[in-house]
């Protein structure tokens, strides 16, 4: 096996199809086809399980790929080590990110920053929870993840900055008995649509809620913020999110209400995480991701709209 048997192995794996994965890696689903079968006949194991067009990993090919992708990003390491021993700029940028620092705007601005630095650079971006996605930098493959639970600030070879700390908003669907006073009275035991991937974060809020004079009922859960919002805007239930991302969440034709909360004291963070001695490209990107001051929600015509008065203070937390 070479190098670019494991990238192929690997595109097919993360793309789930052949047809997918050829247009990833710019080649042709036959040959590409026939190329997988070659590498699993020497190998002498079946990588791929095939269901219809659908591939999915044996147990066996998850294993491998969990080595071939420590094998891959050692190459690319040493391809970026060299390019640096030549003076050349680096040419690769591997970002993973939870998906509150897309719609907040964070990946853009460092990708931006990176851009400038570096044109032409070639970037991935991978979208997951903060601890797969630490389990993935300390293996080499992201160059830099931004994630709301960070490690410990004592890790040895990881270094933590904080870069957005937001207020929530809430999402009420229009015509909800909560939508004209989001106050506690009116948000007891209605239902709610929270994070499906954050346990510790629903916990929080439910502490928080309960300090509050308030019970939420969950009823929903799911891992993506504009899917939340989208059920909220069905009338499923009210969502929590970062006030950054309400502009790029909520176009002004969505049928719901948006409203601050100044006092339910929670607290969207993101942090960047990287290694002590990240790559050449790293520091563009973060450059401009300073500890950013959160903004004012935008002003709204939506029916029921308030500005909850301030009457509680708590440490902000983390949201999971």
């Amino acid at each position: 096996m070479d190098l670019r048997d494991l990238r192929y192995l690997l595109a097919v794996a993360e793309e789930g199809t052949l047809a997918r994965a050829a247009v990833r890696l710019r080649v042709s689903a036959s040959p590409l086809s026939r190329q997988i079968r070659l590498i699993e006949a020497r190998l002498g194991l079946p990588v791929f399980a095939r269901q219809g067009r659908r591939l999915t990993l044996t147990e066996a090919g998850a294993r491998l790929l969990d080595r071939a992708r420590e094998v891959l990003a050692a190459a690319d390491q040493l391809a970026e080590h060299v390019r640096t021993e030549l003076g050349e700029p680096p040419t690769r940028l591997a970002v993973g990110c939870v998906d509150a620092a897309v719609h907040t705007g964070l990946l853009a601005t460092g990708l931006r920053a990176a851009e400038h630095t570096y044109p032409g650079l070639r970037t991935t971006v991978t979208l997951g929870h903060s601890p797969e996605l630490i389990d993935r930098l300390r293996a080499g493959e992201l160059d830099v993840a931004l994630v709301h639970t960070p490690p410990p600030a004592a890790d040895p070879n990881l270094v933590r900055t904080l870069v957005l700390q937001d207020p929530v908003a809430l999402v009420i669907p229009a015509g909800h008995p909560a939508a004209h006073a989001p106050r506690p009275a009116a948000l007891d035991g209605q239902a709610w649509i929270t994070d499906q991937r954050a346990p510790a974060g629903i916990e929080r809020f439910r502490a928080a809620a309960r300090d509050a004079g308030f019970t939420p009922d969950i009823r929903y859960q799911a891992a993506d913020l504009a899917v939340r919002v989208n059920l909220a805007a069905a009338g499923l239930g009210i969502a929590m999110l970062p006030a950054r991302a309400v502009p790029a969440l909520v176009p002004p034709a969505l049928p719901v209400t948006v409203a601050p909360v100044p006092w339910l004291p929670l607290r969207i963070q993101v942090y960047t995480v990287t290694t002590r001695r990240p790559p050449r490209v790293v520091p563009a990107f973060t450059a401009g991701l300073t500890a950013l001051p959160s903004p004012a929600l935008p002003k709204t015509s939506r029916p029921g709209t308030t500005q909850a008065p301030s009457d509680l203070t708590r440490t902000p937390d983390d949201d999971g």
